[in-house]
């Protein structure tokens, strides 16, 4: 019986019970998630990272806020040559979008989803140095890139010459 009103709880009466906070729901959805920890790659944490835009949010700062979305919960989404993916636990990370980051993702049980990605709009941290670890990011995932293509052209060179 429910001590405050001498009537049966929700739980008594085989009610499943309200959780309380969007921590609790996030431990709920990842229980039931199906992915696998991402594979050490070029990924940077960006969960209230204080982040700045010269350009199209007039030198305003803004803070990258964890995902308290669960329909997030196990998804990515890539933009403007930037990936982002949000963890069972809601942990929002970004790294540049190369074709092993990507393959990363996919092999951890991460689906595709429309979703806001930071840091792809010309954003950067303002922290100096998660500034430099960012730029060095990009500047390796922008030579991966680059490599790919290369292999690409070259697969697609030799397939040719052999009709």
């Amino acid at each position: 019986m429910g001590i405050e009103s001498g009537r049966p709880s929700g739980v008594e009466m085989g009610l499943t019970p309200k959780v309380d906070s969007i921590d609790d729901d996030l431990d709920l959805v990842s229980e039931k998630k199906e992915v696998k920890d991402v594979v050490p790659g070029d990924w940077m944490q960006v969960d209230s990272m204080v982040v700045t835009n010269d350009i199209s949010l007039g030198k305003k700062d803004s803070i990258v806020e964890r995902s308290n979305d669960t329909n997030d919960s196990g998804k990515y989404e890539s933009n403007n040559g930037v990936l982002t993916y949000v963890t069972p636990k809601g942990e929002k990370f970004v790294g540049p979008r190369t074709d092993a980051q990507l393959q990363a993702l996919e092999d951890a049980g991460y689906e595709r989803q429309g979703m806001f990605v930071p840091l792809s709009h010309g954003e950067m941290p303002m922290d100096p140095e998660q500034r430099k670890l960012w730029k060095d990011m990009l500047a390796r995932g922008s030579g991966q890139v680059e490599k790919e293509n290369q292999e690409a052209r070259e697969k697609e060179y030799r397939k040719s010459a052999e009709k």
